[in-house]
């Protein structure tokens, strides 16, 4: 009874009212696009149903890609606002990455820096990735090395509920992080068909779920504040380690 209690008084703090609203909205784009994506690949021909292919979720520039790109936006500008409201530079280097995801997603710099990393260590292509695939991981892993230090400067100089804000950001921006590259990785070996359709609705709509969590976080620490008391990361710790008090 008492494990079950503390559960509900967790989720009770993040049932923020304007917040919870606002995430079953974004839950519900979401969802729309799916529903779009799928009766267009059952019936075969999405620009029948639907007048245009731009609602394909896997599309580069289409309709929830561009939904994905507003999204991105919304966070930059409540970072912003947490910035100014709080009068701390430690939330700019959360800015940064996530204009670094916008921009990545918007004008495909992974793929245009690919090409580049390509040339320059001439990888030899294993389990089933394409030289290309190794040149966007080497992208990827070097945006990260130098967006990681500023993020470990805040985190360090930051007071006690900045660093479980950052862990709660940290841990969202890693289920991002899975479906984005893990199970793109995935994706791409896997030999179209079926199979391949599931995965990557997977990678896209684990994406978008991903960064709509996100945004109702950082919505979530605007509307009614920071100093809570309640942050995912003791939730999850909770979770994991069945500890409660």
């Amino acid at each position: 009874m008492h494990n079950i209690m503390t559960t509900r008084r967790y989720l009770e703090a993040f049932n923020e009212r304007s917040a919870t609203v606002f995430l079953i909205l974004l839950l519900c784009a979401d969802l729309a696009f799916f529903g779009m994506h799928f009766i267009a690949a059952i019936i075969g021909d999405i620009k029948w149903v639907l007048k245009s292919d731009l609602f394909n979720i896997e599309l580069d520039r289409g309709y929830p890609e561009m939904y994905q790109y507003i999204k991105f936006f919304w966070i930059i500008i409540l970072f912003l606002n947490l910035a100014l409201k709080n009068r701390s530079l430690h939330y700019i280097p959360w800015v940064l990455l996530f204009t670094y995801f916008l921009l990545d997603d918007s004008i495909q710099i992974y793929e245009q820096a690919g090409y580049f990393f390509t040339e320059l260590f001439n990888f030899t292509p294993l389990f089933g990735l394409r030289v290309q695939d190794y040149g966007e991981l080497a992208f990827t892993a070097t945006a990260g090395i130098l967006l990681l230090p500023p993020l470990v400067w805040a985190y360090r100089k930051g007071t006690q509920i900045f660093r479980k804000i950052s862990l709660d950001i940290g841990l969202l921006v890693l289920v991002l992080v899975f479906f984005g590259v893990v199970v793109d990785m995935v994706h791409i070996v896997v030999p179209l068909g079926t199979v391949s359709f599931i995965v990557g609705v997977v990678e896209d709509g684990g994406e978008m779920l991903a960064v709509s969590l996100i945004l109702w976080y950082n919505f979530l620490l605007n509307v009614r504040g920071v100093n809570a008391g309640y942050y995912l990361c003791d939730f999850v710790r909770i979770v994991l380690t069945r500890r409660y008090t």
